[in-house]
């Protein structure tokens, strides 16, 4: 089955009391109303336009053939994985407008699709649903986070891969990995020692620790390309001094690279390399299973 990303934004101009319906019915919905003094209830995707036209056609095309939904919500931190079956009914939804676009309180009428085996997921526990979501849009296919959103769904256990580790793991994997020589093949710093615990103690830097050289590293973990994620480069320049110090960035690159005095480091490189060695495999192998053992 293909994959979906459904968004219910603030731009979606319903009450709080309506979001609540479609978070706790495990629905996803729509709201195009039309230019009529009354919401329109057509499912024909020609009677919209724009944005409305590709929403509906995307609804209607799941509903017809299934397929693997992720869905984040107003209001909610945390997403909705799910699967909509074959054949499902596009329902329509009346609830109430928001505040929005001076209609508050008058009928909204939605077209709905109900989800199945729903699970509660946090964004921090996969880095792909927080980083890798489509942009733009209503509803999207999302086909490359199929593998992951179908796990969930299914009750699987998580491939070992990039994206199944949290960002705090993604985080301790590029610490474990400037420990060992493979690093240098690479031509980074080797780390001797953390000065302080990796991830959230300091908001600016993921890891801090002193190379063999004597030198200090301050590093930045994201799954993301560098232009998508411009604050972490910025977080990174406020440690350049002229007594020299590594600033890295570990990043969405396909090879070692330099920008503004910070090495900008392949991610992916970095999880091919390190899991290739006995220690990497053995700390992937656990890291997965402790993964999986939370999301159940």
């Amino acid at each position: 089955m293909l994959t979906y990303f459904a968004r219910h934004t603030r731009d979606l101009d319903i009450d709080d009391a309506t979001r609540r319906i479609l978070w706790e019915g495990r629905l996803i919905a729509m709201h195009f109303p039309g230019d009529g003094e009354e919401d329109t209830s057509s499912l024909n995707p020609e009677d919209y336009e724009g944005a409305g036209q590709k929403a509906m056609r995307l609804l209607v095309e799941l509903a017809s053939i299934g397929g693997y939904v992720c869905a984040q919500y107003q209001g909610y931190d945390d997403v909705q994985v799910g699967k909509a079956l074959p054949r499902s009914k596009i329902e329509l939804l009346y609830g109430k407008w928001g505040k929005l676009h001076g209609h508050e309180g008058r009928p909204a009428i939605l077209k709905s699709l109900r989800l199945n085996s729903v699970k509660i997921v946090k964004p921090s526990d996969y880095a792909t649903i927080l980083v890798g979501r489509p942009r733009q849009g209503t509803l999207n296919r999302w086909p490359s986070a199929g593998p992951l959103i179908e796990s969930l769904v299914e009750n699987r256990g998580i491939d070992p891969v990039l994206a199944s580790l949290s960002f705090r793991q993604q985080e301790i994997l590029c610490s474990e990995f400037l420990r060992l020589p493979e690093a240098a093949t690479l031509q980074l710093p080797t780390l001797a020692s953390l000065v302080l615990p990796v991830g959230r103690t300091m908001k600016d830097v993921d890891v801090i620790g002193l190379a063999t050289d004597g030198r200090p590293i301050f590093a930045q973990v994201t799954f993301s390309e560098p232009a998508r994620a411009p604050w972490k480069l910025e977080r990174l320049l406020k440690y350049h001094d002229t007594r020299g110090c590594h600033l890295l960035l570990f990043c969405d690159v396909e090879e070692i690279a330099e920008q503004q005095g910070v090495t900008l480091v392949p991610l992916r490189k970095v999880f091919t390399s390190f899991t290739a060695t006995d220690s990497g495999k053995r700390w992937l192998s656990y890291a997965v299973t402790m993964c999986n053992r939370e999301d159940r």
